[in-house]
């Protein structure tokens, strides 16, 4: 009857499900292999489910939008659950490796590009105290910028109004779990900034605290804190809390005393300097001359870093991949899958005299489409993560022109040529035999 024609029948996702199944066990052998972890390989399977329901969702209400607008676009959306499924397994992949590519130096590099010029790239620490002023005259003698070389002394906190921590307080808060770098100074920091409190802070007995540590910690002003140093305990009263810039590349602490309130012989210092370029070879003489000091280089730390993420996103970026060929898997199947509906609907209308030149192109640009979104949801993807992690390093957003101009169109291609290899032999298929082998006429 000529109902069979047109009528949807229920076809069988079997092979799809096996398809799901085979890949969700390749993720979890392939992450216990390279983690040897399996809680690791649980977090890592566990987030790329929970991306693969929020893309599905994003992009299933998208086509269910276009769908309803019944325009020239919404014909190319058979099945708003079907095609999300095709695109949110192609953009999975594709999302992981643009959002590598972008984080991969750019937020570093973006981020060493920002730090004023001048910016110390050297940490001394340990300096004992009899070194202090002939390093001091090598620092003059060269012309290296450098901060304030700070006291150090290592101590704890014991006791707040001479009533020792809880236990809970303890294990809640790692500042009373170790040992801390005290110092005093009758000059705070130039990035430090008095949130409350008196600004006055050169009377002997005085604390200034950092704000989140004292937040954390239920400290207020005129408390009284018990420290134990190597010599014995102190005791010194808070007069004021500060912000502290962590990332400026100079000696900060949560404690800093009022001058006079410590032995400064009793521990070493530590600060941080600026050696340009040029004057790199001369840190080797002051290596040999201060034995006893140590010297944390941070350009090559950076470069350690960016080393280490070299290798992160080479072993990830293989994990993405294999995601994205499992997208191109599911795009095959799906298109299989409906390979029979296809084969008569373009019988249909070769029927109805549609050229086969004008099949191909509606089949290509199609399957085309799906990758169009795919492309268009990883660029999305990938800029929000970017954005999240500028806004999160205090960085100006930037946007990526460039993923922009490559992904959808790259892959509206790639889908294109797979829908026209796929899919183009139909058009070339004699409607009647089409029709006759699936039992339409």
């Amino acid at each position: 009857p000529p109902i069979r024609v047109i009528r949807e029948q229920a076809k069988s996702r079997k092979s799809l499900f096996f398809m799901f199944f085979a890949g969700i066990t390749s993720l979890v052998v392939f992450s216990l292999v390279l983690s040897e972890n399996l809680m690791l390989s649980i977090l890592v399977l566990a987030a790329i489910i929970v991306l693969c329901i929020l893309l599905y969702t994003v992009v299933w209400l998208l086509l269910r939008s276009l769908k309803k607008l019944k325009n020239r676009l919404s014909f190319y959306i058979r099945s708003p659950s079907q095609s999300a499924l095709q695109i949110t397994a192609l953009a999975l992949g594709l999302s992981l490796i643009t959002v590598l590519s972008v984080l991969r130096t750019d937020l570093l590099e973006r981020w060493q590009q920002q730090l004023p010029e001048g910016t110390p790239n050297q940490f001394v620490y340990g300096l004992p105290p009899f070194d202090l002023k002939a390093f001091e005259q090598q620092l003059k003698q060269h012309g290296w910028q450098s901060t304030p070389l700070y006291p150090n002394i290592r101590g704890r906190l014991l006791a707040k109004n001479d009533v020792p921590f809880s236990e809970e307080a303890i294990k809640q808060n790692n500042s009373l779990r170790r040992e801390l770098n005290l110092t005093q100074s009758n000059q705070l920091p130039n990035d430090n900034v008095i949130t409350k409190g008196q600004a006055q802070f050169n009377g002997v007995g005085q604390v200034s605290v950092e704000s989140k540590t004292a937040e954390s910690l239920g400290i207020q002003i005129g408390d009284k804190l018990t420290f134990g140093l190597p010599e014995g305990n102190l005791q010194a009263k808070v007069v004021n809390f500060r912000s502290v810039e962590w990332e400026s590349f100079s000696p900060n602490f949560f404690f800093i005393f009022s001058p006079k309130t410590l032995d400064e012989n009793a521990g070493s210092y530590l600060g941080s300097f600026y050696v340009p370029k040029q004057d790199q070879p001369k840190m080797i003489t002051i290596i040999q001359q201060f034995s006893n000091t140590v010297f944390i280089d941070v350009d090559r730390i950076l470069d350690e870093v960016k080393r280490l993420m070299n290798v992160l996103v080479k072993i990830v970026t293989v994990l993405a991949a294999l995601v994205g060929f499992s997208g191109i898997l599911v795009l095959i199947a799906c298109l299989n899958l409906l390979m029979d509906e296809r084969r008569r609907e373009v019988a249909l209308l070769r029927s109805f005299g549609l050229s086969k030149n004008k099949m191909k192109q509606m089949l290509s640009f199609e399957i085309g489409f799906l990758g169009l979104l795919a492309g268009i949801v990883a660029c999305c993807f990938a800029e929000v993560i970017s954005a999240i992690a500028s806004y999160k390093m205090n960085m100006a957003i930037q946007w990526h022109i460039e993923i922009w101009l490559i992904l959808p169109i790259g892959m509206m291609l790639v889908c294109a040529l797979i829908g026209r290899y796929r899919l183009g032999y139909l058009c070339n298929l004699p409607p009647l035999q089409s029709l006759r082998e699936l039992n339409q006429v």
